[in-house]
Protein backbone atom coordinates (compact mmCIF):
# COMPACT_ATOMS: atom_id res chain seq x y z
CA UNK A 1 0.00 0.00 0.00
CA UNK A 2 1.44 3.33 -0.60
CA UNK A 3 1.36 5.78 1.96
CA UNK A 4 -0.03 9.10 1.46
CA UNK A 5 1.91 12.45 2.15
CA UNK A 6 0.92 16.02 2.26
CA UNK A 7 4.04 18.07 2.17
CA UNK A 8 3.49 22.18 3.32
CA UNK A 9 5.39 24.81 2.59
CA UNK A 10 7.72 24.89 5.59
CA UNK A 11 9.22 21.33 4.91
CA UNK A 12 9.80 22.04 1.46
CA UNK A 13 11.44 25.13 1.99
CA UNK A 14 13.55 23.77 4.91
CA UNK A 15 14.69 21.02 2.24
CA UNK A 16 15.57 23.31 -0.39
CA UNK A 17 17.50 25.91 1.33
CA UNK A 18 19.13 23.31 3.12
CA UNK A 19 18.01 23.87 6.77
CA UNK A 20 18.94 20.92 9.27
CA UNK A 21 14.77 20.49 9.90
CA UNK A 22 14.87 19.59 5.77
CA UNK A 23 16.55 16.29 6.35
CA UNK A 24 13.60 14.63 7.06
CA UNK A 25 12.53 15.14 3.17
CA UNK A 26 15.39 13.28 2.03
CA UNK A 27 14.16 9.93 4.02
CA UNK A 28 10.81 10.47 2.26
CA UNK A 29 12.13 11.35 -1.05
CA UNK A 30 14.07 7.78 -0.70
CA UNK A 31 10.70 6.15 -0.16
CA UNK A 32 8.77 7.98 -2.77
CA UNK A 33 11.72 7.00 -4.88
CA UNK A 34 11.06 3.34 -4.30
CA UNK A 35 6.97 3.75 -4.98
CA UNK A 36 6.54 3.24 -1.01
CA UNK A 37 4.68 6.65 -0.80
CA UNK A 38 3.53 9.58 -2.07
CA UNK A 39 3.80 13.30 -2.09
CA UNK A 40 1.16 15.63 -2.67
CA UNK A 41 0.06 19.58 -1.71
CA UNK A 42 -2.40 22.39 -2.60
CA UNK A 43 -1.88 24.18 -5.60
CA UNK A 44 -0.59 26.82 -3.50
CA UNK A 45 2.39 25.18 -2.56
CA UNK A 46 3.84 26.54 -5.74
CA UNK A 47 2.97 30.03 -4.83
CA UNK A 48 4.54 30.37 -1.54
CA UNK A 49 8.01 28.75 -2.02
CA UNK A 50 8.28 30.74 -5.43
CA UNK A 51 7.88 33.70 -1.91
CA UNK A 52 9.79 31.94 0.23
CA UNK A 53 12.59 31.97 -2.47
CA UNK A 54 12.60 35.22 -3.59
CA UNK A 55 11.99 36.67 0.04
CA UNK A 56 14.96 34.46 0.76
CA UNK A 57 17.25 35.91 -2.15
CA UNK A 58 16.06 39.61 -1.35
CA UNK A 59 17.44 39.00 2.58
CA UNK A 60 20.60 37.58 1.29
CA UNK A 61 20.36 34.36 2.80
CA UNK A 62 21.36 32.71 -0.83
CA UNK A 63 22.83 34.39 -3.39
CA UNK A 64 20.81 35.00 -6.72
CA UNK A 65 22.59 32.92 -8.60
CA UNK A 66 21.35 29.53 -7.03
CA UNK A 67 18.01 30.62 -7.65
CA UNK A 68 17.75 28.41 -11.29
CA UNK A 69 19.22 25.14 -9.49
CA UNK A 70 16.65 25.31 -6.75
CA UNK A 71 13.81 26.06 -9.30
CA UNK A 72 15.26 22.75 -10.94
CA UNK A 73 15.73 20.80 -7.54
CA UNK A 74 12.47 21.62 -6.91
CA UNK A 75 11.01 20.50 -10.20
CA UNK A 76 12.77 16.87 -9.46
CA UNK A 77 10.26 16.65 -6.82
CA UNK A 78 7.57 14.45 -7.65
CA UNK A 79 4.70 16.35 -5.98
CA UNK A 80 0.93 16.19 -7.09
CA UNK A 81 -0.70 19.36 -6.75
CA UNK A 82 -4.90 19.65 -5.99
CA UNK A 83 -6.62 22.37 -6.86
CA UNK A 84 -9.52 23.68 -4.62
CA UNK A 85 -11.89 23.64 -7.28
CA UNK A 86 -15.18 23.07 -5.67
CA UNK A 87 -17.15 25.36 -3.10
CA UNK A 88 -16.98 21.77 -0.05
CA UNK A 89 -13.82 22.04 -0.26
CA UNK A 90 -13.24 26.01 0.33
CA UNK A 91 -15.52 25.54 2.71
CA UNK A 92 -14.24 22.79 4.77
CA UNK A 93 -11.18 24.73 4.42
CA UNK A 94 -12.73 27.61 6.11
CA UNK A 95 -14.19 25.70 8.83
CA UNK A 96 -11.25 24.45 9.75
CA UNK A 97 -9.48 28.21 9.23
CA UNK A 98 -12.06 29.15 11.96
CA UNK A 99 -11.73 26.04 14.43
CA UNK A 100 -8.28 26.13 14.87
CA UNK A 101 -7.25 29.76 14.15
CA UNK A 102 -5.78 29.22 11.11
CA UNK A 103 -4.86 30.83 8.09
CA UNK A 104 -6.87 29.58 4.93
CA UNK A 105 -3.08 28.64 3.57
CA UNK A 106 -2.10 26.14 6.42
CA UNK A 107 -5.98 25.07 6.47
CA UNK A 108 -5.40 24.20 2.79
CA UNK A 109 -2.53 21.73 3.52
CA UNK A 110 -4.67 20.19 6.33
CA UNK A 111 -7.88 19.49 4.86
CA UNK A 112 -6.25 17.98 1.93
CA UNK A 113 -4.43 15.78 4.46
CA UNK A 114 -7.61 14.71 5.72
CA UNK A 115 -9.47 14.76 2.47
CA UNK A 116 -6.68 11.91 1.04
CA UNK A 117 -6.31 10.38 4.29
CA UNK A 118 -2.74 11.11 4.45
CA UNK A 119 -0.21 12.47 7.14
CA UNK A 120 0.75 15.96 6.69
CA UNK A 121 4.37 16.77 6.68
CA UNK A 122 5.01 20.55 8.57
CA UNK A 123 7.40 22.42 10.44
CA UNK A 124 4.78 25.42 10.88
CA UNK A 125 4.32 25.92 14.68
CA UNK A 126 0.85 26.63 14.33
CA UNK A 127 -0.26 22.93 12.66
CA UNK A 128 2.39 21.37 14.59
CA UNK A 129 0.68 22.95 17.76
CA UNK A 130 -2.45 20.67 16.72
CA UNK A 131 -0.63 17.41 16.53
CA UNK A 132 -2.79 15.96 20.00
CA UNK A 133 -6.05 16.99 17.48
CA UNK A 134 -4.41 15.15 14.68
CA UNK A 135 -1.81 12.84 15.35
CA UNK A 136 -1.05 11.81 12.08
CA UNK A 137 1.06 15.06 11.57
CA UNK A 138 4.43 14.13 10.62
Amino acid sequence: MVEILVIDASALAAFLLREPEGRTLDKILMRVESGHCELHAPVLLGYEITNILAMAERKGRIPSQLRSSLLREWDTIPITEHAAFDAGIRSRILALASQHKLSAYDAAYLELAQRLSGQLVTLDGDLLALRRTYPWMY
